[in-house]
Order: structure tokens, then C-alpha cells, then sequence
């Protein structure tokens, strides 16, 4: 069995990552066709290969599972225009959150506030239909969408109601297809959607109209914890911790979470849920050991499970809670019933059994979290069981001393605890940085204390202080607030404990990894396996080795990257970020970036600086970003540089509000500011010139391969003409407009046709175009019109619209560069347009 649910989860990997998905008549023919024939081969063959052939029959079965419930995924999703009008009728599936409900304490029933900030919620379709006249919104196509069963993210900017989960609904939203950013690093939105069986994302225009309130038991519940904790300084903190409601949390205060080490603890997760179980199991076990002398361990296991999935109901389809319930009731059901299994092969079937309820759940984070940190976990008991270490180290019946003999199992149980801790600390590295690029060396000092804090006291405490607040709040009616003193201690507790880690700058400790991390790698999992095969001992030799060899290794290879790094002398390498409408380019050489505008930073509090460029720059293992230069001040330019501030050569100068006045040289390349021209110091800028004509107008030349690129901004046609006239009153040049002449050119104010004209592509005379447009942007970027100017000049163009990130490669060869995209036909078939295409629609 175990062979066939190996065999099931490589090929479930492996299905998602394939190109092209059949149709569901190919599909079913090609299984039945390959099913025979090797069952005809297995029964030929000799019984040496019969485990070969299960594994394989594995593989095939989850090949079909992962494209059938893909095939109804995308046969269902109606969206077949780009920004259509709908109007949609549904329930809304999860609760409606706005961050004023934790933050205001002065209202903090959100059933009796009208939200003056956009709220996001989910909606279950129940009928769509296509609005054919977008003026009237009256005139609606007959042909409706019947029988869809799928779920669309939605933003309401101006909502004139109060809505809550389960509410059923009408209303105009205009909607597109699912799709996020195209980079190598950064939070992919389109495998986040996909996973999660979301057919679409939009907003809702105009009014809603209500057709049934009832707000679900989820909701309700929410509502009573948001009004009896209102008054409270750490709510939000106890929100998470309590119904997995992490909103409430600032992007700063997940940041420090994260960096701390303690991140996890706030979000329901196997922890949490293990944690419950054990205190239901424990309450029970007193209440039957009062009634019944003699009752059956099995019974008692069994009827704690029955809780356990009553408060994930609540959690609303937290995804980590699902999953931890389900492996916690699947643990349980087979050490009841197939006790003789072993530890690891029963996470194996968990484990596929996960993927049979959720197919698309491996390309979640925390699938991967959850079942790699269990299974880290099941290693050190095998280690801990099979060690010959694993005695006692005092003899009982020569202790006298009943103190002396607790202490020495306290000493015991804490040598314990830090073996565990260091040993799961290393094993999910390789998780961390591979996720989020980095890890937190703070964590292991910091989760030493606070994890047997938090499961011992703080996570008991609060489940059975919300059980008491469900069970007396609606006793007590209005005054149900007043239970708030319930959750006091919690509350004195979870403000320390943050504050002490905020004060103490040891334990904010966050280490960025991108392409030095394998040789640190491949020394942990050398040290791991000496110590597996040594025994027990040996193993914490090898976790005392590794703790002290890891931080000298991370501080080595920063050292050595930031002061040594001409030594590769790497080639230039340019990367065009999609940053969605917006513009954000990173030259890189030898870990080191010059970075020209970081994007669009929107007042909801998006950052596609923080989201999307930082951990680019981290992920290439950029240590330092020498000369950072906004072009000007549009928000879709000028980004949140204080997201990457920490990464700022302080000895380099930088551009936030200003152009260089003079070229200069960076690392064999050459950087001229061509527009605006200074005189004495000094910028002739009339006062009607408007911000996108003030942007900063670059030439930068590789002096290795002596391919040049220009940065044009925002500015308009006017602008053009002037660095043109510039050009002719130059008489440092042979020719004309060598001053101008690039190989790639950035199309002028994302290819808007009032920007790139005729006249500038013709005295640039690039090779490559660069369109930085929005994929499926209001304003239809770049225009036909410049794509035509270019079609005309036979201009090759690109758009980050069409291929998302686009790295440009500048050789050792004169005048030679290559170009990458993360776009292509080999991309995974549930990123692309159209899946049932290799080439076609891809993006």
C-alpha cells in the first residue's frame, strides 16, 4: 500500500506541473488505454516487478484525479471576456472583515457599522448573467450561467450596507479571470487562487441589494469575540489565536512576528489544533473518570474528535485548521483500528488522503508546512525510540530526595526540549528560505520558551475562555460584553510576552538567502545523516555543530558577498519586474543592484515594493543596492522604498526625489541622465510641466558587451522632442543622436499614445522594445498605437503584461543580450489562459 501512496503523490506533483491539460474524453481514454496495458505487463511480468508497477498505477491514478477535478474547474469558469460586466446573485461564503472593527474600539459590533473602508469577502455563485448594456445595467442576457459551483473574490470600495456571511446577495461587479503577478519571487496570486478554487476576482459597482439576511453561526460568532474583546490592547493578537482571524494584524506587526520567529504560533495550525484536542481529551478523561471507573481509551479518543471539527467549522475553512483536523482524526482512527502501522507510513496516507479530499492543496504553503514539520517531527521520536541514550540518567530507587528528583526530570524534559527545538529549527530550514526566502535565527531561542508558553498555558486558556463566553453570552444578552475580564489574563500575558520580544533586538534576527544558501545546505544535511547513522548521541553532536556552524556560515557568505563580489565577475543582468500598472527595473551584477523606480503603492496599503520587489532582490541574493533612483513621484513609480531601506549601500548615493545631475560610473556600467538637463545645479522646470514630464530619463551602457538601455519614465511626446533637440545641440558626437542610441528602449509612460513617438524610436533605433503595462489594464497599455509605430520600424516588442518578469542577460560579446521570461508554453497549464493549449494563450 505504501508503494502505490509513494507512487500517488509523485505523480500528483508531477500532473500539476505538466503544460497542457487534455480534454476530458482524452483524458478518460488515455487512462483506460494505460491502465490495461499495464495491468496485462504486471501480470506477465515476473513478482520482482510488482511493486515497480504499483508504483507506477499510484502515479496514474493521481495523474487523473489532478486533471479531471482541474477539467471541471476550468469547463465551469465562465468568465470569457476580460473587465465584463455581470450581474451576480450569491451567498457570501466567508466572514466579512474590515480592519476598523479591531482597531475602533468605540464600535466593535461590525453588524451595526456601515464600513467606510473597501471591504474583501468571498461569494458562492448561485446565478451570473452577462450585462449587455453597461449604461442602463437593466438590459441582462437571457442566457445565464446555471449550475455553477465556484467561488469569486470580490472588493466593495463604497459599501452603503452592512453584509455578513451568509447573507445571500445581488449586484453589477465587473470581474476578470484569477490572475496575479509573474515573477520569479514573490507571492503568486494565480497558484493561490487556483488552489483555493477561486474562478475570479473583481469589484462590485454600485449598490447591493440584499435578497435574504442570515448571518451564519460563524459570523455570529465572531461578532460576540470582536464585541466582548473590543476593549482589550492585544484583540487582534487573540482574534488569530482564537478563530484564525489574522486581518486585524498589521503588515508591520506580521513582519515582526515573522522576523521574530514566531509567526506560526498566530496562525491555526496543527499546533493549535493538537493543542485543543489534548485539553478536550483531558476534560473528558476527568469527566468520565467521575462518572465511569472503567471506560475504553478508544471511546474517549473518538468522542474528542467530535469538538474538535465543531470549532474548525467555526474557524470558517481556515485551510491549515481542515487539514490539522483531518490528520488529527486520521491519527486517531488509525491507532485505534491499524495500531501496528508505523508512525511514518501513517503521515503517508494522511497525506494522500489529504489530496484526495483537496486535490489542488500541494500548491499551498502550508501544505508543505504542515506535513514537513510533522514529519521533522516523527524523525526525532524514530531517533529518540531507536537511541541508546534514550535512558534515564539518575536511577529512581536510589533517589531519596523527592525534590532532587524532580528536578532532574525537569532537566531531563528541558535537555529534550532543546534537542527538539534545534533539530526541528534545522529541519525546516530548507522550508523557510525556500517560501520566504530568508529564516529567522532568533526562532530558536525564541520558540524555546515561548511554544511550551503558548501550548501549556495561553492557547488552553483562551480556547476555554471562548467556550465559556459562547456558552454565557447568550444568557446574559447585551450584558454578554462584560465576559471581556475572561480574556484580561490572556491579555496581560500576550502584551508582555510581544513586548519583551519588541524590546530585546537579539530576537529580531531575519536572515536573507537566495543563491548561497546550497553549500550551507549541503553541510546540514551532511552533519544530519552522520548524525543519523551514529546514533542518538551523535545526533546532538551534529545539532550543537550545526547551531554553532550556521551562523558563522550565514555571516561568512554575507561578508564575503558584500566586500568581495568583483571577484565572479558576473555579466549584468537587467530584470523588468511585473509590478502590475507600474514600473520597476533591477540592474544586477555580483549580488549587487542598481534599481530604477519600485512600483505601485496604493492607499489600501498594498506595496508591490514590499510584495513584489524586496523579495526579488532577495531571492537573486542581492546584498546591496548601491544606487536606488525614482523616477518621479506617481504612485505607480515611486513605491515604499522604506520596504527595502534596509538594503541601501548608506556610502552610495540615491535618487528619491531628485535625477543624478551628472553620468557616473556602477560596476563597468556606465549611467547618463538625459532628461532634465541642469544648468549650474539648477532644473529649468517650468511650472506647467507636469509630474510624468519631470521623470528622470536614463542611458545606461554595459561597457562589457556595450548593449545600452533607455529609461524613459512617464514622459510625453513634448519631453521626447526636447531631449531630441538636446541631442542636435550636442556636438560631442559623430553622429547626431549617439548620444540617445539605445539597443532597448522602455516605451515612454507604459506605451500610452501620448508617449514613444515616431520620431524618438526612429532616432533611438532600438532592437528591443519594453511595454511595462498591467496585465489587463483599465487603460489598455501599451496602445496600438506605439505597437504600430514599432511593427512599422521592425521594432521586436514586449510587455510585462504579456510575459510577466522579463530578465534581460547582456553577454561578453559586443552588442550581444538574451532574453528570458517567466511566461512560457512550458509554464503549468493552471497558469495559463487557456490550459487545453501548449502555445496559445498563455498569459
Amino acid at each position: 500500500m505504501e508503494k502505490w501512496a509513494l507512487g500517488y503523490l509523485l505523480g500528483h506533483f508531477l500532473a500539476l506541473q505538466s503544460p497542457i491539460l487534455p480534454s476530458s474524453k482524452l483524458l478518460i481514454l488515455a487512462f483506460a488505454i494505460t491502465a490495461v496495458f499495464l495491468y496485462l505487463v504486471w501480470k506477465i511480468s515476473k513478482p520482482k516487478l510488482n511493486t515497480f508497477f504499483v508504483f507506477l498505477f499510484g502515479s496514474l491514478t493521481a495523474v487523473f484525479v489532478v486533471f479531471y477535478s482541474s477539467i471541471s474547474f476550468f469547463t465551469a469558469n465562465f468568465i470569457d471576456q476580460q473587465n465584463q460586466l455581470y450581474q451576480v446573485e450569491g451567498v457570501v461564503s466567508s466572514r466579512v472583515f474590515n480592519h476598523d472593527d479591531v482597531s475602533d474600539t468605540q464600535e466593535s459590533n461590525p453588524s451595526s457599522a456601515v464600513y467606510d473602508k473597501p471591504i474583501r469577502f468571498d461569494l458562492s455563485i448561485s446565478k451570473i448573467s452577462v450585462v449587455t448594456d453597461s449604461t442602463t445595467k437593466q438590459v441582462v442576457d437571457s442566457s445565464n450561467f446555471q449550475g455553477v459551483d465556484g467561488k469569486i473574490s470580490l472588493k466593495w470600495f463604497r459599501p452603503n450596507i452592512t453584509i455578513q456571511q451568509g447573507d445571500s446577495i445581488r449586484f453589477m461587479a465587473k470581474l476578470n479571470k484569477a490572475f496575479g503577478y509573474r515573477n520569479a519571487f514573490g507571492f503568486d496570486y494565480q497558484r493561490y487562487a487556483f488552489a483555493r478554487q477561486i474562478f475570479a476576482k473583481g469589484y462590485i459597482k454600485g449598490d447591493v441589494e440584499v435578497l435574504h439576511t442570515s448571518a451564519s453561526n460563524k459570523q455570529n460568532v465572531f461578532n460576540l469575540l470582536v464585541g466582548v474583546t473590543g476593549e482589550l490592547d492585544s484583540q487582534n493578537y487573540i482574534l488569530a489565536l482564537v478563530l484564525g482571524e489574522k486581518r486585524g494584524i498589521s503588515s508591520q506587526q506580521r513582519t515582526e512576528l515573522n522576523h521574530a520567529g514566531i509567526g506560526h504560533l498566530f496562525a491555526i495550525s496543527g499546533l493549535h489544533i493538537a493543542v485543543v484536542f489534548l485539553v478536550l481529551k483531558y476534560i473528558l478523561g476527568l469527566l468520565f473518570s467521575c462518572w465511569a471507573h472503567h471506560y475504553k481509551y478508544q471511546w474517549l479518543t473518538l468522542m474528542s474528535l467530535l469538538p474538535i471539527w465543531w470549532y474548525v467549522f467555526l474557524l470558517d475553512g481556515v485551510i491549515s485548521a481542515n487539514r490539522a483536523a483531518l490528520f488529527v482524526t486520521l491519527w486517531a482512527v488509525i491507532n485505534v483500528l491499524f495500531c501496528h502501522i508505523t508512525r511514518l507510513k501513517k503521515l503517508l496516507y494522511i497525506a494522500v488522503f489529504s489530496l484526495l479530499l483537496e486535490p489542488f492543496a500541494i500548491l499551498q504553503i502550508a501544505w508543505w508546512l504542515s506535513f514537513g514539520a510533522v514529519l521533522g517531527i516523527l524523525i526525532f521520536i524514530e531517533w529518540q525510540t531507536h537511541s541508546n541514550s534514550s535512558s534515564q540518567a539518575y536511577n529512581k530507587e536510589q533517589v531519596t530526595n523527592y525534590l532532587w528528583t524532580g528536578a532532574c526530570w525537569l532537566w531531563q524534559k528541558f535537555k529534550l526540549l532543546v534537542q527538539f527545538q534545534t533539530f526541528i529549527f534545522v529541519w525546516m530550514l530548507p522550508f523557510s528560505i525556500y517560501w520566504f526566502a530568508g529564516f529567522s535565527l532568533s526562532g530558536l531561542l525564541v520558540n524555546l520558551f515561548v511554544i511550551p508558553l503558548f501550548c501549556l498555558i495561553l492557547i488552553p486558556y483562551l480556547f476555554v475562555a471562548s467556550f465559556m463566553v459562547l456558552l454565557l453570552a447568550p444568557v446574559l444578552g447585551e450584558g454578554g460584553e462584560s465576559l471581556s475580564f475572561l480574556f484580561v489574563p490572556a491579555d496581560w500575558l500576550i502584551i508582555n510576552v510581544l513586548g519583551l520580544i519588541q524590546d530585546s533586538m537579539i530576537t529580531q534576527i531575519w536572515l536573507e538567502f537566495a543563491n548561497g544558501l546550497w553549500p550551507l545546505f549541503a553541510l546540514l544535511i551532511i552533519l544530519f545523516w552522520c548524525g543519523f547513522h551514529q546514533g542518538l548521541k551523535r545526533v546532538n553532536v551534529s545539532l550543537l555543530i550545526m547551531l554553532f556552524t550556521l551562523p558563522l556560515t550565514t555571516f561568512v557568505w554575507i561578508y564575503i558577498s558584500s566586500n568581495w563580489p568583483d571577484i565572479t565577475d558576473q555579466k549584468l543582468t537587467m530584470r523588468v519586474i511585473d509590478v502590475g500598472q507600474g514600473t520597476s527595473v533591477i540592474f544586477q551584477r555580483n549580488n549587487r543592484a542598481l534599481v530604477y523606480d519600485l512600483g505601485p503603492s496604493y492607499p489600501s496599503g498594498f506595496s508591490a515594493t514590499k510584495a513584489i520587489v524586496a523579495p526579488n532582490l532577495n531571492g537573486q541574493g542581492i546584498v546591496s543596492i548601491d544606487h536606488l533612483i525614482i523616477s518621479h513621484q506617481d504612485a505607480d513609480h515611486k513605491g515604499d522604498y522604506v520596504a527595502i531601506s534596509h538594503m541601501l549601500n548608506k556610502d552610495r548615493q540615491h535618487y528619491l526625489t531628485d535625477c543624478p545631475q551628472q553620468a557616473f560610473y556602477w560596476q563597468s556600467t556606465l549611467v547618463e541622465p538625459l532628461w532634465p538637463n541642469y544648468i549650474d545645479g539648477e532644473k529649468p522646470f517650468e511650472s506647467s510641466l507636469s509630474d510624468n514630464d519631470r521623470s528622470c530619463v536614463l542611458k545606461l551602457t554595459d561597457l562589457v558587451s556595450g548593449v545600452s538601455v533607455l529609461l524613459t519614465g512617464d514622459i510625453s511626446k513634448d519631453i521626447e522632442y526636447r531631449i531630441l533637440m538636446a541631442q542636435i545641440e550636442n556636438q560631442d558626437h559623430t553622429n547626431v543622436f549617439d548620444g540617445i542610441r539605445s539597443d532597448i528602449m522602455f516605451s515612454a509612460h507604459h506605451g500610452s499614445k501620448h508617449s514613444t513617438s515616431y520620431s524618438i524610436l526612429k532616432a533611438v533605433q532600438p532592437s528591443l522594445l519594453i511595454h511595462t503595462a498591467g496585465l489587463f489594464n483599465q487603460f489598455n497599455f501599451p496602445s496600438e498605437v506605439v505597437q504600430q509605430k514599432a511593427r512599422t520600424l521592425a521594432i521586436k516588442q514586449i510587455s510585462t503584461s504579456d510575459m510577466g518578469e522579463t530578465v534581460v542577460n547582456f553577454s561578453h560579446n559586443k552588442g550581444v543580450f538574451s532574453v528570458e521570461s517567466t511566461v512560457d508554453k512550458w509554464s503549468p497549464y493552471w497558469k495559463k489562459q487557456n490550459p487545453f493549449s501548449f502555445d496559445l494563450e498563455i498569459r
